[in-house]
């Protein structure tokens, strides 16, 4: 009876990294190197072997025609990385409405740090853009 509990949760754990490892497939329209169970592509950082910035290069280099390139980091979590500078524009300079008054200045009034509250600011005062 333990070999079937053993077996079924081995099988569970084969389907998990199987889905995990399909995100971006799932997704559609997302190009980018397959995954290693666990490690995602990230296996020659974890041996020492490549910095994370190197394997990133290799992965921006690798897809000249792709706009944006999924990749999974460790534990085969999804990340993106952007090739189109109109798409990062797009993801770092946010509309003054879109993130309403969160990203507002803080209060200006008082001594600092004496309980100052994030947005509570002039709603007139907004982010810069870059």
């Amino acid at each position: 009876m333990i070999e079937l509990y053993v077996a079924l949760g081995v099988l569970a754990i084969c389907l998990y990294f199987k889905w995990s490892c399909s995100h971006w497939r799932r997704i559609g329209n997302v190009d980018g190197p397959s995954p290693l169970p666990l490690f995602g592509n990230t296996l020659e950082q974890v041996l020492g072997t490549k910095h994370f910035g190197e394997i990133f290069d290799e992965v921006y280099k690798s897809y000249p025609s792709a706009a944006w390139v999924g990749i999974y980091q460790m534990f085969n979590k999804p990340s993106i990385v952007v090739r189109d500078l109109e798409l990062v524009k797009d993801i770092l300079i946010v509309p003054p409405g879109v993130m309403g008054r969160s990203v507002r200045a803080v209060q200006q009034t008082g001594r600092p740090g004496s309980r100052s509250r994030t947005g509570q600011g002039d709603p007139g005062q907004q982010l810069p853009a870059l």
